[in-house]
Formats: C-alpha cells, sequence, structure tokens
C-alpha cells in the first residue's frame, strides 16, 4: 500500500494541512500507535476466504436477534446489508467496514486520547478517488458505462453492498454487476447522535477476503484519469465533474493516501486545543459514558493545572486572574 507521509511538529503545522485538505473531499482516521496499519475489524478477526463465511454468519445472527434490542424506527429493512453493517460496526462487531470521519481534528483527537510515548497517525484518505476508482474498476469489468456504475456508488450504496455481501441485487442498474475489489464510501443509515457528533463515515471493503491495503490498492490500479470515462451527453457528468474536481492528479497514486506522523510530546496541547474546539469525549459521546470518558483528560486542560504547561505562556495563562485597573 503507497502512501505520502508527513512528519508534523507543532500544532500549528497541523492546523495548515487540516485547513488544506478539508477544502477537498478526504476522509480521516486516528491511532495512537505510528505502526498500526488501516484493517478492518473483520481483516482483524478473520483471514482470507474465513472472513467471508463469518460475515454471512455474523450478518444472520445480528439480523435475527438485534431487532428486539433496537427500537422500532431504527430496524433497517431485512434487505439493507449496508445500514446492518453499520448497526454492527457501531456496537462493536467485525465487519468490513473501516471507521472513518469528516474532521481531521475528531481523527486527532482519537489519536492523542490515550495516553502513552508513541508517536501518533492521523491518516487521510481521499474519498472522491475511491469512489470513482470504484466506478472505474465496475465499468471496466463488466464493459458498461461510468453513469451506471457511479450511479451505484453515489446513489444505490445500499444495494451495491447487498449485492457484495449476497449476490447480484434484483435491480435493473445491477443487471450486469460482477464482484470486485476496491474501497469505497458509505454514508450511516440514521446516524444517532454519536455519529452525527464524529461526522462518521465508513469505508466498504469490496472483497473481505482480502485485506484493507490490498482493496485500496486496487483503487490505484485502475486509469487514473477518469474525465476520459464520461460520456459527453452524460446525464451525471455535472455530478462526476463535481468529484472529478477533488481528484489528487492522474499520475500520483500515492496521494490517495496520506500519513501524517505526530510526536507524542504534542498530546497535552492538542487534547487541550481541541477541547476548546469542543472536541473531547463528552461531546463526541453525547452521553453519561462520555461525560466519564472525558475526565480522563480534563486534568491536562492549563484551567486546572498548578502551572501551566510549557506551551502556553504564563503570561497568556494567569491574564485572566490580572485585577482589573
Amino acid at each position: 500500500m503507497t502512501y505520502e507521509e508527513q512528519r508534523l511538529s507543532t500544532w500549528a503545522e497541523f492546523v495548515e494541512v487540516a485547513d488544506f485538505m478539508t477544502r477537498q473531499q478526504w476522509v480521516f482516521r486516528g491511532h495512537d500507535r505510528a505502526e498500526w496499519p488501516l484493517q478492518t475489524s473483520l481483516e482483524r478477526e478473520f483471514a482470507g476466504d474465513r472472513a467471508r463465511e463469518a460475515e454471512r454468519l455474523t450478518l444472520w445472527q445480528f439480523v435475527r436477534r438485534a431487532p428486539q434490542l433496537l427500537q422500532p424506527h431504527l430496524v433497517p429493512h431485512d434487505t439493507d446489508a449496508a445500514a446492518w453493517l453499520g448497526l454492527i460496526q457501531h456496537y462493536g462487531g467485525p465487519t468490513r467496514f473501516l471507521d472513518v470521519t469528516r474532521s481531521p481534528y475528531i481523527a486527532l483527537f482519537f489519536a492523542f486520547e490515550p495516553s502513552g510515548e508513541s508517536d501518533r497517525v492521523v491518516w487521510a484518505i481521499n474519498d472522491a478517488s475511491c469512489m470513482l476508482a470504484c466506478a472505474a474498476i465496475m465499468t471496466r469489468n463488466e464493459r458498461t458505462s461510468i453513469e451506471m456504475t457511479f450511479g451505484r456508488v453515489s446513489g444505490a450504496q445500499m444495494q451495491l453492498v447487498y449485492s457484495l455481501v449476497h449476490g447480484r441485487y434484483p435491480d435493473k442498474l445491477f443487471e450486469s454487476f460482477a464482484p470486485f475489489t476496491g474501497v469505497f464510501p458509505v454514508d450511516p443509515w440514521k446516524p444517532d447522535a454519536r455519529q452525527a457528533a464524529q461526522q462518521a463515515m465508513f469505508l466498504c471493503v469490496a472483497n473481505p477476503a482480502l485485506s484493507f491495503a490490498e482493496n485500496l490498492a486496487a483503487n490505484t490500479s485502475g486509469p487514473r484519469d477518469l474525465r476520459s470515462f464520461l460520456a459527453p451527453t452524460s446525464s451525471r457528468e455535472e455530478d462526476l465533474y463535481a468529484h472529478v474536481e477533488h481528484l489528487p492528479a492522474p499520475d500520483s497514486a500515492q496521494q490517495d493516501l496520506r500519513r501524517f506522523v505526530l510526536p507524542a510530546s504534542l498530546r497535552e496541547e492538542a487534547l487541550y486545543r481541541l477541547s476548546t474546539m469542543n472536541v473531547n469525549a463528552a461531546t463526541l459521546f453525547p452521553d453519561l459514558g462520555g461525560l466519564a470518558r472525558s475526565l480522563r483528560t480534563h486534568p491536562l486542560r492549563p484551567s486546572v493545572l498548578a502551572d501551566p504547561p510549557p506551551w502556553k505562556s504564563r503570561s497568556v495563562a494567569t491574564k485572566s486572574l490580572a485585577t482589573p485597573t
């Protein structure tokens, strides 16, 4: 898996990167250990063809038993594999989904929340590139139009995930569908308060028998200049071009995936500054558990420290205590 790596040593450097990338279509994931790869929970538990069978059994069990534990309006249709996998992922089960967020700052929080001396990492994946790459892969494999395959990844995600899990979905849009290898974004079905607060999304592995890295590598194996697929009279031309505009350079596949490495010594400052942006466990997990979880890092805030941290000047830290004249 090829990626571009950049080491950042200050908060200001991260803000500069985040400001640039949020203008484009990227999703982010934070790791508190630099050596951790991008892996789905299904991949960590099962390898190869066992993953595909384990997913079918997991999904079957969950669809049978979960409705009695869910509020009625949160129960998806039996055929909505994407929604069911999203629920399994949300509650800690193994799935082909990888949790990501639209916010680089939320990813940074998850990277720095645990204590430790290891370097931290924020991964960035270009989801526009993933979406169009999978459309191009399906177009190439099925010898069909990019308009049809882009319609699947952009507007028929439920049917696409169903087709990957159970076989071809009974719809005209999927008449020529063939299984493929790749990674594409999926929006949560009826996001709850936690998912909304975390700006949550999923990256879906098309072929669970292969690793996330192998699926993502397949995204860059096809044509890079996707403009060549567009028909001049396409009814979806404007929508397609809106996504194409956010793609990295066609000859630079590694720019679809970036890795930002930050030192553990930045943890205290990062958590403080994120908290001033209202990014902390209490807001990202808006319940009693989140409030309790936030107390792990609350003592790190300068307002409750006996002495101001080295990155925050004493004059600034004590300014609010000055007696008015």
